[in-house]
């Protein structure tokens, strides 16, 4: 599997479906659909598009000097930053491609299993539909001061990776599903004051997440 170059930006939007319908019920409960106002729904998409950049930048900072520091303490510290980390279940160092240091968490009832995080072309994963591979490419982009993200291959944890020093990869993993939704509460609480004025006019705007809940905005009715 490659390099996954995607942000929380990127991953957000991308995700990201909004309902570009008004909807509103006539009095004798028959559903129609009119055109929404377009300038509040630009303004929004605006704004919520900054929130989701603003908390990205936030976010990477925050990574990054988290993975910095697993790299350099003991484990019993290191499995204390793990455990306050949201979604977090695990770290790992590489230096001149090979892994030198892992922690790991155990799992909650109900977590899926820690993926193997491989080489590609070295030891083969227990569980090849859950691993995650690094490539040569990986380690040849993942060069002094850059970082990223790497999915595993059932896209149910993904691997956050910064390079503070040439030769040097320090990386967190995290369940998606858990990184997700902790991560999609504060972006919510924010995005709900400049939606409120397409709330108050009467359209709806629903902001929902592929193969995921709503994240803004009521149910759309059934057309039957």
């Amino acid at each position: 599997m490659g390099k996954i170059r995607l942000s929380l930006v990127l991953m957000l939007l991308a995700a990201l479906v909004v309902a570009l319908a008004g909807w509103h019920q006539a009095r004798r409960s028959e559903v129609y659909r009119i055109e929404i106002d377009r300038k509040l729904f630009a303004t929004f998409a605006s704004e919520f598009q900054k929130l989701v950049r603003d908390q990205d930048e936030s976010l990477i900072k925050d990574l990054i000097a988290a993975s910095t520091t697993l790299a350099t303490i003991q484990d019993t510290a290191g499995k204390a930053i793990l455990d306050t980390t949201p979604g977090a279940r695990a770290s790992y160092l590489f230096r001149d491609g090979r892994q030198t240091k892992a922690l790991e968490l155990l799992g909650s009832v109900g977590d899926p299993s820690l993926p193997n995080v491989v080489i590609k072309g070295g030891k083969q994963p227990l569980n090849p539909a859950s691993a995650i591979f690094l490539t040569e490419i990986f380690f040849e982009d993942a060069r002094f001061g850059t970082s990223g993200w790497v999915e595993s291959k059932d896209k149910q944890h993904a691997l956050f990776w910064s390079s503070p020093v040439q030769g040097e990869i320090n990386t967190i993993l995290f369940s998606v599903s858990k990184w997700r939704d902790l991560l999609l509460d504060p972006v919510k609480q924010e995005a709900i004051a400049f939606y409120a004025p397409i709330h108050q006019s009467g359209d709806l705007v629903n902001v929902t997440l592929q193969d995921g809940p709503t994240l803004l905005g009521p149910p759309v009715p059934a057309i039957l």
